[in-house]
């Protein structure tokens, strides 16, 4: 009988206590003016024996009745604003100190850094009614927590997302959310659009996503090489595991001279290449040419083994002369087998406000992290027990 190991880690915030009494249990204020530490100086700062208020603190309300009336890194006590000591994060610090432990240390803040992938948009469109649908990937690739706070479009009424997202949005480190752009064409002149995402960072405000369309109608004359790719997302639905499902897209050469299509690649998605369950069948040789009006039909499978939402996007490279690359979105979703058939199901919820949670699942000999043993949030559906039969493996 094969045996499993499992984790749970949990980080939690680090707890901090009041300075400790003397011996009448009463914190020791010290001599007015003279101090051994801040804890004597009443909300100023210990400076060679005497309290001094420091450059920070001079830009302090002198009366408050709400935290919030307080500069970073206060708090509003006893009708006046005094610094933090004790912190729970860095933005409860004053600027130019961070939190450590509880408490607030000179140093730097964490950086900021929120990028998207892909960083901005271009899609192509044939008729009028075309609709597109790409998805964007928001992904903090720096050391600090992001709050996401807003998202606002502006520009051509034709770009929209799909569903407003729920804000404000917490991402650690490393986390990544995904919202998907809808492009609808209502004539055939090209659009332009850019998505705003507003964080709680000064660092980086505001994240910029441009957004632009173009026509390859027939009608419409093309003076270079152009490819015409459409169209330019597949749908799957909702398949069950161990079943094949299949959609095609159309090449078909839009310019006065031949183009040439170089090959269709897998993309990559957070750094990660399009699943295997995705494929092309009986694909043409490349490089492929093709004349004005002339096409030719690709035919993409999905056969999933194991349950999940898969998604991410073949790349047509070409010779055409203004978008040499062209991307067509594949999504599907395979439901989960019941419960009720499954060794072993793990459920676990928490509050993402408070805490980060890893479960680990490690299969005999496996290691933390390392993809072949460990079943976890990087490498959720590996390939375990008899080879190649999905009814065996965890997910």
């Amino acid at each position: 009988m094969m045996r499993y190991f499992m984790l749970f880690s949990i980080a939690l915030g680090a707890a901090c206590s009041d300075p400790p009494p003397n011996g009448d249990g009463i914190v020791d204020a010290g001599t007015a003016g003279q101090c051994v530490d801040d804890n004597d100086c009443n909300g100023q700062r210990c400076v060679g024996g005497l309290c001094e208020t420091p450059a920070s603190d001079a830009g302090a309300q002198s009366s408050c009745s709400e935290d919030f009336e307080c500069p970073q890194g206060h708090r509003c006590e006893n009708g006046a604003c005094r610094r933090n000591d004790n912190c729970a994060r860095n933005a409860d610090c004053p600027e130019g100190s961070v939190c450590q432990e509880g408490a607030c240390v000179d140093g730097e803040a964490p950086a900021v850094r929120l990028t998207a992938e892909p960083r901005s948009v271009a899609v192509s469109f044939v008729d009028a009614a075309d609709v597109v649908s790409v998805p964007v990937a928001i992904i903090n690739r720096g050391s600090a927590v992001i709050m996401l706070e807003s998202v606002e479009m502006q520009g051509s009424f034709a770009f929209a997302l799909e569903t407003q997202p729920e804000l404000p949005l917490r991402l650690v480190p490393e986390q990544s959310v995904q919202w998907i752009v809808v492009y609808s064409a209502d004539d055939l002149v090209p659009d332009e659009a850019t998505l705003f995402v507003r964080t709680d960072k000064e660092a980086q405000r505001f994240l910029q996503i441009p957004l632009i369309s173009f026509t390859k109608n027939p009608e419409t004359p093309q003076q270079d090489p152009c490819v015409s790719v459409t169209p330019s997302s597949l749908q799957f639905g909702t398949v069950n595991r161990g079943q094949s499902v299949s959609r095609t897209f159309t090449l078909e050469g839009c310019g006065p001279t031949p183009v040439t299509v170089t090959g269709i690649h897998r993309g990559r998605t957070l750094f990660m290449p399009l699943s295997a369950t995705f494929a092309l069948v009986q694909p043409p040789t490349f490089p492929l040419n093709l004349a004005q009006g002339e096409q030719q039909v690709i035919t993409v499978s999905y056969t999933p083994r194991r349950a999940g939402t898969y998604f991410g996007y073949w790349e047509v490279r070409s010779t055409d002369a203004n978008n040499p690359r062209q991307r067509v979105n594949v999504r599907a979703r395979t439901d989960a087998p019941p419960i009720a058939g499954q060794g072993l199901h793990i459920r676990m919820e928490w509050n993402t406000d408070l805490n980060d949670i890893d479960l680990h699942l490690l299969a005999p000999n496996g290691r933390f992290f390392d993809c072949p043993g460990d079943c976890f949030f990087s490498n959720s559906s590996p390939d375990w027990g008899q080879q190649g039969d999905f009814r065996d493996d965890p997910f």
